[in-house]
């Protein structure tokens, strides 16, 4: 691995730049930032989902996602899907719970955003869950499931042609007993399981 740099687009101190994701075809780079979504001016209170493409010299300039994914809610921890279907969290104000959502491309936008049936909204809240490319399934991290090793637990809900699976706990090799497993996603092959975890 090469030493890091900071993207272009994330060098602003002023604004965080966090839970990036790349389109499976490599040509968009997706985050969420509490910068401003138009102008030169203080972060936001909340968090939107932003886009960058793909040029040759790296990484174009920035832009909110068009259309109907950000709201005046914390929205957060995109991931795409090879049709363009974008997935990602969106937390509620007035309850401090999480809620997975998905909008479907339209051309260069997105539509409004739905959110996901009640059988992938996991446990007391969730949040953080990465799509297959295919979209033939999610890992979610779920609060307080009757399974839970802990606190927070990755599960794998798979998409069925009469609607999505029952969550299956990814197990002892991943989930422990910290609270703090908050994000995973698997490696372009699929072969490998990238995943965050506050384990000593």
């Amino acid at each position: 691995w090469t030493p890091p740099e900071v993207a272009p687009f994330a060098a602003d101190p002023r604004y965080k730049v966090m839970e990036p994701c790349i389109s499976p075809d490599g040509a968009l780079l997706f985050f969420a930032s509490d910068r401003p979504r138009e102008g030169d001016g203080p972060a936001r209170p909340d968090h939107d989902i932003w886009f960058a493409e793909r040029v040759p010299s790296g990484w174009g300039p920035a832009r909110p996602v068009p259309g109907g994914v950000n709201s005046d809610a914390p929205d957060f921890y995109p991931s795409l899907a090879r049709n363009g279907t974008l997935y990602f969290t969106r937390d509620d104000p007035a309850t401090g719970l999480s809620e997975l959502r998905r909008a479907t491309r339209a051309g260069d936008a997105w539509n409004e955003s739905e959110r996901l049936p009640d059988a992938v909204q996991l446990g007391r809240t969730r949040f953080n869950a990465w799509v297959d490319p295919d979209e033939r399934f999610l890992i979610i991290p779920s609060f307080v499931l009757p399974d839970s090793r802990g606190g927070t637990d990755y599960y794998l809900v798979r998409r069925l042609a009469e609607g999505w699976s029952e969550p299956a706990n990814l197990g002892d090799a991943v989930n422990t007993a910290d609270r703090r497993e908050y994000s995973a996603c698997l490696s372009p092959d699929g072969r490998a399981l990238f995943f965050m975890s506050a384990r000593n």
